[in-house]
């Protein structure tokens, strides 16, 4: 977990082969994810500057039993709005 401006910072990877379920034990709160997978890194490769430009999703986490799963291989980035 990282701190920048007063905003929470939490950075994930899942190392395996296979996916992975994660608690996230976080303040309740609006985040920001930004996620590296399978599905766009072809794009992050060939077009790095388009891929760091993008928006990443909205994410709503209310409660304490919140999870994530992550793709096998999968890096996210969770940013404190």
């Amino acid at each position: 977990m990282l701190k920048q401006n007063d905003r929470l910072i939490i950075l994930l990877a899942n190392m395996s082969p296979s996916a992975q379920k994660v608690q996230l034990n976080v303040p309740h709160g609006q985040y920001t994810i930004r996620q590296l997978n399978h599905d766009n890194a072809i794009e992050a490769m060939t077009n790095p500057e388009g891929y760091r430009i993008a928006k990443g999703q909205k994410l709503d986490i209310t409660s304490a039993t919140s999870s994530l799963t992550l793709s096998p291989y999968e890096y996210v980035r969770l940013q404190q709005e």
